[in-house]
């Protein structure tokens, strides 16, 4: 004897990347897998094959594949022409998709994919679009789009107050959709699980056994602040302390379109000399276990970082994070609590900071313990998924199961 309902609810999610790290594309995933278990009914389209489309796969979760080209602020006809052609061709086969599976609701996954927003206003459905980002290059790119998502969403989550601040709160004349605040959860177990082994962490990095350890993991792109924390070391140097004080670990790779950046970051390592104190660790798969083996962390944008997962990687690891007063990390950061605020773009701040953990132990030990329970309480996936359903259900009432609607199958 099984409880069946007589109403359904299909949502589609729209997915903008195969990636396996990024935070976007494994919430959707978890999404698409959680809600499948109960009534509501999901399917997701992702951009081609490989990366993220094996997890589906596995979980033997509905998926297509629709081929789409990004939307980039680049002012070549060429390209323009080719993004046209290819939404063109994208609209086309989500409408059919819409109509085969009998979707209520899209959920497109990236601001900047237009094709699930106005193949669903096509055919008379309901849009939700999430919001990752905060600073766009050109601000008519900026007006542009933060028009069009207004204007074709039914519900629009972002991922911070800062978010909803910058791009929506002063365009409220253009106002069409709700607007939500929808905080992304911590990170799934299974694909950040935490490597707290101290395995000769130390002699296999070479590490002094009494220096305090600083680790920062993120792509190397101006925004992402690396070289304020190379700043930060050499004024570490010039105030007397050395590699058997601080030793920094800078987790990252250079990537196309970036590598100036990479290199204006060793450049200075090597002009300071800085060589022993700061260590270029590249692309890695043990970053649990670097951040557990690590004293402090940090996180130091010199723009508005959304909502960095980095973040939240590293509280879940036990870790104290420093970080800038930018975006959505004072959101996630309660300052002097389980973590440490600073202006943005201020190496001498970040120096004092370390200055000030290095000589409290007690202090950095109440931190530490503070911060894993922080972000399980306030990120839980299990609200993110409740809101979700709340929100959805919000725009389709008419679906959302009431007792009467059970009966005996």
């Amino acid at each position: 004897m099984s409880l069946k309902s007589t109403k359904e609810i299909t949502i589609l999610y729209y997915g903008s990347s195969l990636s396996i790290q990024k935070g976007a594309d494994l919430c959707m995933f978890r999404l698409v897998k959680s809600f499948n278990d109960e009534k509501i009914q999901t399917l997701a389209i992702l951009p081609g094959h490989g990366g993220i489309e094996r997890k589906y796969a596995r979980e033997g979760l509905k998926y297509y594949i629709i081929p789409s080209v990004p939307l980039r602020a680049k002012f070549s006809l060429k390209y323009q022409l080719s993004f046209l052609m290819s939404m063109i061709k994208e609209i086309k086969e989500l409408r059919r998709i819409i109509r085969r599976e009998n979707v209520d609701i899209i959920h497109v996954n990236d601001i900047t994919f237009f094709a699930g927003l106005i193949a669903a206003k096509l055919e008379k459905r309901k849009t939700v679009c999430h919001v990752r980002f905060i600073s766009i290059r050109y601000p008519i790119v900026k007006n542009v789009l933060v028009y069009l998502v207004t204007q074709l969403s039914d519900a629009i989550f972002c991922v911070s107050k800062a978010v909803q601040k910058h791009l929506f709160q002063s365009r409220e004349k253009w106002r069409h959709a709700s607007i939500f605040v929808v905080y992304d959860p911590t990170p799934d177990s299974i694909d950040f699980s935490i490597d707290d082994s101290n395995k000769d962490f130390r002699a296999d990095l070479a590490i002094s056994k009494r220096a305090f350890v600083v680790c920062n993991v993120s792509k190397f792109t101006r925004n992402k602040g690396q070289l304020v924390v190379a700043q930060a070391a050499a004024y570490l140097k010039k105030a007397g302390y050395n590699e058997d004080d601080f030793t920094f670990l800078l987790v990252g790779g250079a990537i196309e379109n970036h590598r100036n950046y990479y290199e204006t970051v060793r450049a200075f390592v090597s002009q300071h000399q800085l060589e022993k104190m700061v260590r270029f660790l590249g692309v890695r798969e043990d970053v649990s276990w670097l951040f557990s083996n690590s004293d402090v962390a940090v996180h130091v944008p010199i723009h508005e970082d959304p909502f960095p997962g980095v973040v939240l990687e590293a509280m879940l690891c036990g870790k104290a994070v420093i970080g800038s007063k930018s975006g959505g990390i004072p959101e996630i950061i309660d300052d002097g609590k389980n973590g440490l605020l600073i202006p943005k773009n201020d190496p001498e701040a970040l120096a004092e900071r370390l200055i000030y953990l290095k000589s409290h132990p007690k202090v950095l030990q109440q931190l530490q313990q503070n911060a894993p329970d922080a972000i399980r309480r306030k990120f839980s996936f299990n609200d993110f998924k409740a809101r979700h359903l709340e929100i959805y259900y919000s725009l389709k009432p008419e679906l959302k199961p009431q007792k009467e609607t059970y009966e005996i199958a």
